[in-house]
């Protein structure tokens, strides 16, 4: 079985994707790294997550951290989920380390439908509980953009790319599938 990274927009189904892989894999949650980064490396809790993700020490202890995971523990399957990678990171992976890279956005979804996507399904635990409307709304708008941008890469570097505005949970499925194809 192949290693996996998930990269892409944030609350495009990163997190649900890698519970669907069930326990084949050991989930790699780079949200928990973000904070530990933001909180004991970097001793800065001021710093907001985008000013960390765009952070390049930060990018690159985290591609350290998954390369270890793989090169040390070669019995066990990695899934990395992080918003912090981009699709132009690819070339940090090199065919060796055996993974497969996926990208999921919304490159077709309407910023109030995300808006309402997220408020449906938010739970204490996302990130983006509590947000006020206008802060999830400039959120969706955000990732709307960068959901375009990295399919093109990904079209570009051909990597896989994942379109999630519409009927997630189908979507996913097929991923799961897709996956499953890749490691045969």
């Amino acid at each position: 079985m192949k290693n996996i990274l998930l990269l892409g927009a944030s609350r495009s189904g990163k997190s649900t994707f890698a519970r669907m892989l069930d326990n084949k894999y050991q989930i790699i949650d780079g949200d928990s790294i973000r904070g530990a980064y933001k909180n004991v490396i970097n001793n800065d809790i001021t710093a907001t997550s985008m000013q960390i993700s765009e952070n390049d020490e930060y990018r690159k202890l985290l591609t350290e951290i998954f390369k270890k995971l793989i090169r040390y523990n070669k019995d066990l399957r990695y899934v990395l989920d992080t918003v912090d990678l981009l699709p132009s990171d690819n070339h940090l992976f090199a065919k060796r380390h055996n993974v497969i890279i996926i990208a999921l956005g919304y490159p077709n979804a309407k910023a109030q439908d995300v808006v309402c996507f997220q408020k449906q399904y938010d739970t204490p635990d996302d990130w983006t509980y509590g947000l006020s409307d206008k802060e999830l709304l400039d959120n969706a708008n955000y990732w709307i953009k960068k959901s375009i941008e990295y399919k093109d890469i990904c079209e570009k570097l051909n990597i896989k790319f994942v379109d999630t505005s519409v009927d997630r949970n189908k979507v996913l499925e097929e991923l799961l599938n897709w996956v499953t194809e890749q490691n045969k």
